[in-house]
């Protein structure tokens, strides 16, 4: 079996060509929205009295990653951990396909 090796400074020139953390971080917003509005009473429940400027995320990784196994579907994903008020309360996911635009978010709360 051959090495598989994979260009890190071509990824990395990919990520930066696809605007991947600024896509990462607009998309967070609206998904984080759309659920503040859309899911009121749970929301309330996880944030109470919701302060905008107490929510803080850094990235965790951005990966390329073979997904739907054994379809192999290639995609970029990015992954941003949330705190709020100091406290890690979930993660967020931006899929990307190949060409550079968004598939799909999660936004997961523990």
């Amino acid at each position: 079996m051959e090495a598989f090796i994979l260009n890190i400074e071509q990824f990395r020139n990919l990520i930066e060509h696809w605007n991947i953390e600024k896509q990462t971080i607009e998309q967070f917003w609206i998904g984080f929205n759309i659920y503040r509005f859309d899911q009121e009473d749970e929301f309330c429940s996880i944030f109470g009295e919701f302060i905008q400027g107490d929510v803080d995320y850094y990235f965790i990784k951005i990966s390329l990653e073979l997904r739907n196994f054994p379809e192999l579907v290639n995609q970029v994903v990015s992954y941003l951990s949330i705190e709020y008020k100091g406290e890690n309360v979930g993660e967020f996911r931006v899929y990307f396909n190949l060409d550079g635009k968004i598939s799909d978010f999660d936004l997961i709360l523990y």
